[in-house]
């Protein structure tokens, strides 16, 4: 009975809860229940804002936002169908990808060079202020945790490094490229052409000198660039790389002595070749116009009668020394080793090989001097060396004089051109056109009054002083892979003997080979191979000339030809038996070591009776008195010579 009254009043209870509401106070509820949830919804966000803050570690710290700011904004954008879900929205801090941004390189350049990520930053920050053109410092968002985060044991991490190739391969010229320097091309192409010529003068280009240049120049173009530029070691050192290509090298030789004007030079060169070719191919029809003036003479034969010119007879040639231990300076060893042994290093034995070429891109025979004053000093002429016509001679000190030159004229040169001249079907008495560098013995009146008499088909044009590193078609082309072949046979021959001595058991090395009677054929045969090998590269000794000559002057046109005689004719320019008055200064080591080792042979020298005497001039201008004739002085003026005395 108590039970169902209990039940009877709940579900009363129940009737009276539910009863039916009206309108208005439906929406009274409605708009409390509202405000109940936004402010448990704002206690829950505070509540989670500060766990995070207790969670997080160094760093930049998470900017508490209001959330009823938030939620007002979120409310006036909403639609009446969203406003009760509108929901408080979190707001990102202010982050920076530095491995997009143009700074990546200077942060990790300042990474090491100081060695620590906090005195990095601290230099970054120091360094790179805020410019008034600027809204905020460069580096003011970068953090040592940033920075550090980056790194693991001083290393990249993976994710980071690639990251940064990426940047690289996108950009390979560098963001810095465009934001710097893009506005202002003629300024950084003078930058360039300065620091191109203070190198190819031997001027030291470093980072100091490369800055100078960079402010001389913007600041006499466009000054507002230094405002916004800094020229940063970084950046020069990228810009220097990227542009110009360079790299940071140990020099090797002191600097040629190169003149200014080397071009002009280089193109006089290439015209007096071209007034030979055009000149003395023509004796064939000088019987013709015998009655003419000589000058009238040449412009009739020049301009009215078509050449045939054959470049074979264009042939230019040059000395250089080979080592009969053609070792080489660089080898590999132990890191740290305070020593690096190398077999022939310190054998200072060598003979002198004479290299020519022609214009047509034929190789001519070698000249092979060696040391010793008979024919005992020469290696036995193998049959390698009589089918590539070696001419085998030999001075005192194996350097090439005045006996050798004559002889290389007869033995390879006169041979050559006979040949040609025959092979080609050219006049017998074709005219020879020889370039040769200003070395002493070369224009020495002994040597050109040798030719006028016995070969006067032969002209002489000389290399420019100081120029046969760009107008030499022998040292551009030519010497440099001929001793590199000759210490790759070397190379190969020393592996060889190793080996067999590592198959008997013992290993004792190249010493007992390395004997003058061992040494010499072996040399010789050296030659004949990296000659052979050079003489099927026509095409490469057609570049040379191409370098030397033909890109400065071309000797094959008719008409630039036909006006450099007639230039010459008028004395505009000095082409015949013309004789530069320098000589070429000791950076050839061929040269050098020949003046430095044979200096006491000078006194030696022969007086060459066909220049004049040169008398020194007197400084004083006290009297001269005649010495007093008194004791056992005697005055030989008053001295009578006898039939018995010596002339």
């Amino acid at each position: 009975m108590l039970a169902e009254k209990c039940l009877l009043a709940r579900q009363i209870a129940m009737l009276r809860f539910f009863r039916s509401i009206t309108a208005d106070e439906a929406q009274q509820q409605s708009a409390a229940a509202l405000k109940c949830s936004a402010e448990q919804q704002h206690q829950a966000w505070q509540l989670q804002q500060k766990a995070d803050l207790l969670k997080r570690g160094p760093g930049r710290p998470k900017k508490l936002t209001d959330a009823h700011h938030v939620l007002g904004m979120a409310a006036a954008t909403a639609t009446p169908q969203e406003e009760d879900a509108v929901e408080p929205a979190r707001k990102r801090g202010k982050y920076a990808n530095w491995f997009a941004s143009a700074y990546i390189h200077d942060i990790l350049h300042a990474v090491q060079r100081t060695g620590s990520v906090r005195k990095a930053v601290e230099w970054l920050q120091r360094s790179f202020p805020q410019l008034p053109t600027e809204s905020a410092a460069r580096f003011a968002d970068l953090s040592e945790s940033t920075v550090r985060s980056w790194y693991k044991d001083g290393k990249l991490l993976p994710k980071f490094q690639q990251l940064l190739d990426e940047q690289k391969a996108a950009a390979p010229r560098g963001v810095w490229r465009e934001r710097a320097l893009a506005a202002y091309p003629a300024a950084e192409e003078r930058v360039k052409q300065t620091l191109r010529t203070m190198r190819e003068r031997g001027a030291s280009v470093n980072i100091l000198v490369i800055r100078h240049v960079m402010r001389a120049i913007f600041q006499a173009n466009c000054p507002v660039l230094l405002d916004t530029l800094k020229l940063s070691n970084g950046f020069v050192s990228s810009w220097a790389r990227e542009e110009l290509h360079y790299s940071w090298r140990t020099r090797t030789t002191a600097a040629s002595k190169l003149p200014v004007d080397w071009r002009t030079q280089g193109i006089d060169m290439a015209k007096r070749i071209a007034y030979n070719i055009q000149v003395y191919k023509v004796s064939t029809a000088s019987c013709c116009i015998t009655r003419l003036s000589a000058i009238q003479a040449l412009l009739t034969v020049v301009l009215l009668i078509p050449l045939q010119v054959h470049p074979s007879l264009v042939i230019n040639m040059d000395q250089t020394g080979a080592h009969l231990v053609p070792s080489d300076t660089h080898t590999y060893e132990v890191k740290g080793a305070r020593d690096v042994k190398v077999i022939g290093a310190d054998d200072k034995r060598q003979i002198t090989a004479c290299i020519a070429s022609s214009l047509h891109g034929d190789l001519l025979p070698l000249q092979l001097i060696f040391q010793g004053k008979t024919t005992a000093c020469h290696p036995n002429l193998t049959p390698a060396a009589a089918a590539a016509r070696v001419h085998i001679t030999h001075s005192e000190n194996h350097w090439s004089n005045q006996e050798t030159m004559q002889q290389y004229v007869r033995e390879v040169i006169v041979p050559y051109s006979e040949q040609r001249i025959a092979e080609h079907n050219l006049p017998a008495d074709s005219h020879i056109c020889l370039v040769l560098d200003v070395w002493s013995v070369h224009k020495s009146e002994e040597f050109r009054l040798f030719l006028r008499t016995h070969f006067p088909r032969i002209h002489l044009v000389y290399v420019p002083p100081n120029c046969t590193s760009q107008l030499q078609v022998a040292d551009v082309i030519l010497q440099r892979p001929f001793k590199h072949g000759l210490r790759r046979r070397f190379s190969d021959w020393a592996g060889e003997i190793i080996r067999e001595q590592i198959d008997d058991g013992e290993v004792f090395g190249l010493t007992p080979y390395l004997k003058m009677s061992s040494i010499k054929p072996l040399i010789l045969q050296w030659c004949i191979d990296s000659w052979s090998k050079m003489k099927d590269g026509r095409d490469y000794i057609k570049m040379g000339w191409h370098t030397c000559c033909l890109s400065l002057f071309d000797v094959y046109d008719q008409a630039k030809r036909v006006a450099v005689v007639e230039a010459a004719s008028r004395d505009e320019f000095a082409a015949k038996a013309f004789v530069p008055e320098g000589e070429e200064s000791n950076e050839d080591g061929y040269q050098a070591e020949e003046e430095s080792d044979h200096e006491e042979d000078e006194s030696k020298d022969e007086l060459d009776v066909m220049k004049e005497r040169q008398f020194g001039t007197r400084k004083s201008v006290r009297k001269r008195a005649q010495a007093s004739v008194f004791g056992f002085q005697l005055n030989s003026s008053q001295i009578a010579l006898t039939s018995d005395s010596e002339a």
